[in-house]
C-alpha cells in the first residue's frame, strides 16, 4: 500500500489529549488553526508548512480542558476558572477574543471537565459535553440551554454545516444524532446507534470516537471498529463501511473530511492513517505514523485548506505533525503494505533480472523497482516501466494480538486512573457501612472515611502520605492498603474504631518484599487480604496471621459477608460471539473460622457468574440476609439464590 510522506514532527502543549480546530465559519483564507491542551495555553499557528509554520501562544490563566471551537473572530474555550472571592473552582465554557485571547463573557458551567466542544457553522449553537455525563445545547443568540444526559462520558459533539443536527458519542459505546430545528426549548429524543462496545473511560489508550460531517452536512462519518462507518441524515442508516482490508481488527478512532468532500481520513489506535475517496470507497493510502520505532496514539486531525492533500494532526505525546501526498490512488502492482518499515521488503517476491544497461548503476536498479537512494521503498509510480510487472508480492500475514484478560477491580469503588487524569475526589469503597473518599491537590492528598450511621463514629480524615489506593469498612474496622512501590513496601494499616484500649485502635502489616496488596475484604470476624503472590492471607480484627492460602488466577474481584468470603476468577480462556473477547468468571465461596488456628477456610461452593452477551461484571456483594448478586456492564442484576440457582431480577 502506498503512504503519505510525514514532515518532521515538532512538539507541542503537554502529554495528553491535545485538540486541534479550524474556523467553523470558513472566513479565514489563510489556513491558521489551533491547538490547546491541558498547560493553560493557547497556540495560534500560522497556515504554512509544519517546518515553516510559526505560532503564537497565549495563556488564559488557567488549566484547559483540550476542548475549543473557533468561529470568525470568536473563540470557545473549556477551562477551570476559580472566583475571585470565594475560590472556588468551576468547570466553564468560555468565549475568548481571537488575537488578544482576552476573555468575554462565561457561556455555561459543567461539574466536571468538559470533553468536547464545537460551534455550528451559522454561529448559532454551541454544543458542549463533559466527563460528567452532561450534554448541553446552547443557542448563543437567544441564552437558552438545552441539557441532555448520556450514558456515558461525552467524547465528541459535532453540528453539521446546515445547522440541522448536531451528533455526539459517549462511552457507552452509542452515537446519538439530536434534530436541533425544532422550536425554543424543545429537543426530541435523539437517533441512538450502538457504534460499539462500552469504553471504560476517556483515555489515549481508548478510542476518542471522534466523528465528522461531510461539508455539505449530508453524511455523517464516524469510527468504529475495524471500518469507518457512513450514515445518511435522512434516515441515519448505515450506508457504507470504508475498510483496510477484509481481515483487518483495527479500533479507529479519529476521522475527517477533506474540505472539497472527496476524501475521508481516519486514524486507528496503532498509529495507522487511511484516506479513501468518499464516492468510490477506494482506499488511496495507508500511512504508519511512527516515532523512534514506536506507533503513537493520534487523539485530533484535520485537512489543511490552504496545503493542498495535507493532513494535520496531533498526538498524546506531545507532537504535531503533517502527513502529505496521501491521496495518491493505489494500482493493483503496489506493494500491499501498511508500515512505513515496509514488510513487504521481506516478503518473497518474484523478481526476474534483465541483463540491460541498468544492471551496470546501482541506483537505477533500486528506482526501477520502486526504491529510493536510500533503499527505502516508495511505490512504482509509472505503471509502463519497463519493468513494473515483474514486482509482485505475497498477501501480508495477519498478526495476531494476545487477549488481554479484564482488569481486576474492588466492588464498590471508582478507577485508580482518574487520579491521574483530573486530580479529583476518588471514591475507593461505598458500602452499606460508609465511604471512603481519597482527595487529591497537586501532590497532597488526603483520605476522608464516613459512617452512614454518624452514632458508629465521626468522620476520620488522615494524610495519604502512604499512598493508600484500596480499601474496606465495616462498623468495627477500617483498613487501608496501598500497593508496592519503587523504595516502599505493600502496607495495610487497620484502625478499630470499637477498640477500648487506645493501643490496640490501630495496627499495621508490610507485605514481604515484591509482594503487593490487591484487595481487601472485611468480614464479621475477619479481614482477607489478596496479593500479587496469589495468596489470601487472613487477618483476626487484632492482627493475628490466621491463614495463609493460595489461589488459582487471575482473581477478578471480592466480596464478604458475616463469615462468608466470595473471590471471583477468571475460568477459562477467552471465547468470542462477536468481535469482542468474553470471559467466564465463577465466584469462590469460602466459610471462614477464625476462633481455630486450624481448619480457618473451608471451600462450600463455586458458582458461575452469569453476565450478558458482550458485557462484564461490574459488581458483586451481598445482601443485607446474605443473599449474593452481582451486575453487569448492561445493568442486568442477578440473585444468586436456592442453592445459588441464578434469577434475574432487573435490567
Amino acid at each position: 500500500m502506498y503512504s503519505g510522506e510525514f514532515a518532521e514532527p515538532r512538539l507541542l502543549h503537554s502529554k495528553g489529549f491535545i485538540q486541534l480546530c479550524i474556523d467553523k465559519s470558513a472566513t479565514d483564507n489563510t489556513g491558521s488553526f489551533l491547538s490547546v491542551g491541558t498547560d493553560g495555553d493557547v497556540w495560534i499557528w500560522t497556515g504554512d508548512e509544519l517546518d515553516e509554520a510559526e505560532y503564537y501562544a497565549k495563556n488564559i490563566k488557567g488549566r484547559t480542558h483540550s476542548a475549543i471551537a473557533w468561529h470568525g473572530n470568536n473563540i470557545y474555550i473549556g477551562h477551570t476558572s476559580t472566583d475571585n472571592q470565594t475560590g472556588i473552582q468551576k468547570s466553564t465554557v468560555s468565549r475568548f477574543e481571537k488575537d488578544s485571547l482576552r476573555m468575554i463573557a462565561p457561556i455555561t458551567t459543567f461539574s466536571l471537565d468538559l470533553s468536547s466542544i464545537d460551534i455550528s457553522k451559522s454561529g448559532k449553537f454551541l454544543a458542549a459535553g463533559s466527563i460528567d455525563h452532561v450534554l448541553k445545547i446552547i443557542n448563543l443568540e437567544t441564552g437558552d440551554v438545552i441539557r441532555s444526559e448520556a450514558d456515558g462520558q461525552i467524547m465528541c459533539v459535532s453540528f453539521n454545516s446546515k445547522d440541522e443536527y448536531l451528533a455526539v458519542t459517549a462511552t457507552d459505546g452509542m452515537l446519538r444524532v439530536f434534530d436541533i430545528t425544532l422550536p425554543k426549548g424543545e429537543l426530541p429524543e435523539p437517533v441512538t446507534i450502538r457504534i460499539c462496545s462500552r469504553i471504560v473511560d476517556i483515555e489515549p489508550s481508548n478510542s476518542k470516537l471522534q466523528l465528522c460531517w461531510d461539508p455539505f452536512g449530508d453524511n455523517l462519518f464516524v469510527p468504529a471498529f475495524g471500518c469507518v462507518k457512513r450514515f445518511d441524515k435522512h434516515s441515519f442508516e448505515e450506508i457504507t463501511k470504508f475498510f483496510i482490508g477484509s481481515n483487518s481488527y483495527d479500533m479507529f478512532s479519529v476521522c475527517c473530511v477533506s474540505s472539497c468532500g472527496t476524501y475521508l481520513a481516519s486514524s486507528t489506535m496503532n498509529g495507522l492513517i487511511c484516506v479513501w475517496q468518499i464516492d468510490t470507497g477506494d482506499l488511496l493510502t495507508c500511512s504508519k505514523y511512527q516515532i523512534n520505532g514506536q506507533p503513537k496514539v493520534i487523539c485530533t486531525m484535520f485537512w489543511h485548506r490552504s496545503l493542498r492533500n495535507t493532513l494535520f494532526f496531533a498526538d498524546t505525546e506531545e507532537h504535531i505533525c503533517s502527513l502529505n501526498k496521501c491521496t495518491r490512488k493505489v494500482t493493483s502492482n503496489e506493494c500491499n503494505s501498511t508500515d512505513l518499515d515496509l514488510q513487504c521488503v521481506r516478503n518473497k517476491a518474484a523478481v526476474k533480472f534483465y541483463d540491460d544497461e541498468n544492471s551496470q548503476n546501482l541506483d537505477s536498479i533500486k528506482k526501477s523497482y520502486g526504491f529510493d537512494e536510500e533503499g527505502h521503498f516508495r511505490g512504482i509510480f509509472d505503471e509502463s516501466e519497463e519493468n513494473s510487472h515483474i514486482f509482485t508480492t505475497a498477501e501480508p500475514s495477519t498478526s495476531c494480538k494476545p487477549v488481554v484478560v479484564p482488569k481486576a477491580f474492588v466492588t464498590g469503588s471508582t478507577p485508580e486512573h482518574r487520579k491521574q487524569r483530573y486530580l479529583d475526589n476518588i471514591l475507593k469503597k461505598w458500602n452499606q457501612y460508609g465511604t471512603i473518599i481519597s482527595s487529591y491537590n497537586g501532590d497532597d492528598g488526603r483520605i476522608e472515611i464516613n459512617w452512614h450511621d454518624t452514632s458508629i463514629h465521626p468522620e476520620i480524615i488522615i494524610d495519604n502520605t502512604a499512598n493508600f489506593s484500596i480499601g474496606d469498612m465495616n462498623d468495627e474496622i477500617v483498613a487501608l492498603a496501598s500497593k508496592v512501590g519503587e523504595e516502599s513496601l505493600s502496607e495495610m494499616q487497620v484502625q478499630c474504631v470499637k477498640a477500648w484500649d487506645y493501643g490496640s485502635r490501630q495496627w499495621s502489616v508490610k507485605l514481604p518484599e515484591g509482594e503487593s496488596v490487591e484487595n481487601i475484604v472485611i468480614g464479621r470476624t475477619f479481614l482477607v487480604l489478596a496479593t500479587s503472590q496469589r495468596y489470601f492471607r487472613t487477618f483476626s480484627y487484632a492482627g493475628t496471621q490466621k491463614m495463609v492460602f493460595c489461589y488459582s488466577g487471575p482473581l477478578f474481584t471480592m466480596c464478604a459477608f458475616n463469615d462468608m468470603f466470595t473471590a471471583v476468577m477468571l475460568n477459562g480462556g477467552a471465547y468470542y460471539e462477536s468481535n469482542e473477547p468474553q470471559f467466564n468468571f465463577v465466584a469462590n465461596i469460602y466459610k471462614m473460622k477464625t476462633e481455630d488456628w486450624h481448619k480457618c477456610q473451608s471451600l462450600v461452593q463455586t458458582v458461575p457468574i452469569s453476565v450478558g452477551r458482550n458485557a462484564r461484571l461490574n459488581w458483586i456483594g451481598y445482601t443485607s440476609r446474605g443473599t449474593l448478586c452481582t451486575m453487569d456492564s448492561k445493568c442486568i442484576f442477578c440473585c444468586y439464590c436456592f442453592f445459588y440457582h441464578i434469577c434475574a431480577i432487573t435490567n
